[in-house]
């Protein structure tokens, strides 16, 4: 048991977490340690005893060396609900030779990818059913989601004598400003938990930054030896903010041999955006937006770097067209690790923690009961 436990703690540092802010409260436990433990404090009496001198003849008791007992075991287990808040994982990585493309997606998370395109009737329609209409961005990430499923079971599942066909895939998000999300990567099942996190609002969606979202997908590739490396760029609007023009950002990717493929997703016209839901009824309402777009200036950045302009009205044509995209590409071979399965170990520190606070709490009712 003792070797096991040993075992569990000496295996924390070795694991990946999917939260490690969490961690950083572990050294508000000190404070809280040297608290529960002040000597002038421990001995404070819980009320006055008015003949301490029957206490001091009724000599020594086997349960006095438990009384920190309580406090070390709530200290422990917060330490371990601790470690299991942050989600510790283990992977397994392959090392080998593969054969793929260089991709990073960039994903527009502006205001106007919360809009819905369908007309309020179907909305209507869907609300009566149970059922919430998914909007822009939402469609744009179960697809990217699907997408990345079936690159990494192309990777996983080769054919016999054919080397596998991995595609390394990195990732801009941008609204106001763009941000790298993560660089290129084989490791699908990291890249997956990424895009089921991500939500609009995550940054300031005021604007629609293409050309600064085109410049940090160009700097993720710019080094690349890969002979084929290709930007996929989901919007749905018009430029607005940032500081450096699309056809600057397209320049850039001409000049390092990527090819650039826009996808305008949604459709012209009014489309519905929801409001904040009514405190009364308790349903969520819509409201007509007409959002711009440009498709001249998608056209213009696939045209200056060789690539194609896309447009998807629907989810089945934003499939379609991205696995357009990649399959007429040739591939380079390249050794990356690849990422064969996680797991989750954050069961045995959740529990060992509560089975430690139920330890505690029978300690106070049955062995140490205090009075008052």
């Amino acid at each position: 048991m003792l070797h096991d436990l040993t075992q569990a703690f000496q295996a924390l540092w070795h694991y990946d977490y999917l939260y490690p802010w969490v961690l950083y409260f572990l050294f508000a436990l000190i404070p809280l340690a040297l608290w529960e433990f002040w000597p002038r404090r421990a001995r404070q009496a819980t009320m006055p005893h008015p003949r301490l001198s029957v206490l001091r003849e009724a000599g020594w008791s086997w349960r006095m060396p438990l009384l920190p007992l309580p406090r070390m075991l709530r200290l422990a287990a917060l330490a371990l609900l601790l470690f299991a808040l942050a989600r510790p994982q283990s992977s397994e990585r392959e090392e080998k030779r593969v054969e793929g493309i260089d991709i990073f997606l960039v994903l527009d998370m502006s205001g106007s990818m919360q809009a819905i395109d369908l007309n309020l009737s179907q909305v209507e329609q869907l609300l009566s059913d149970g059922h919430s209409p998914k909007d822009r961005f939402v469609t744009a990430v179960e697809v990217l989601d699907e997408f990345v499923q079936s690159r990494r079971e192309r990777c996983m599942a080769p054919a016999d004598d054919v080397a596998a066909r991995c595609d390394r895939i990195g990732m801009v998000i941008f609204g106001r400003d763009a941000f790298l999300e993560f660089p290129l990567t084989l490791d699908y099942g990291t890249i997956l938990t990424l895009l089921e996190q991500r939500a609009l609002n995550d940054i300031d969606g005021s604007g629609t930054a293409i050309g600064n979202a085109i410049a940090r997908a160009v700097a993720g590739l710019r080094h690349s030896n890969a002979e084929t490396k290709v930007v996929i760029m989901i919007t749905d609007g018009d430029r607005r903010g940032g500081d450096i023009a699309p056809a600057q950002g397209a320049s850039m990717a001409k000049h390092f041999g990527i090819k650039v493929f826009p996808i305008l997703v949604g459709r012209e016209g009014p489309t519905l955006i929801p409001t904040v839901p009514d405190a009364y009824l308790m349903r969520r309402s819509y409201h007509q937006v007409e959002f711009p777009v440009n498709p001249q200036l998608l056209e213009k950045i696939a045209s200056m770097t060789d690539g194609k302009f896309y447009r998807s009205g629907d989810k089945q044509s934003l499939q379609n067209d991205l696995h357009d995209i990649l399959d007429h590409f040739e591939r380079s071979e390249f050794e990356g690790a690849v990422n064969v399965s996680s797991s989750e170990h954050f069961r045995p520190y959740a529990m060992g923690g509560l089975l430690l606070l139920l330890l505690d709490a029978a300690l106070g009712l049955l062995v140490l009961r205090r009075f008052p």
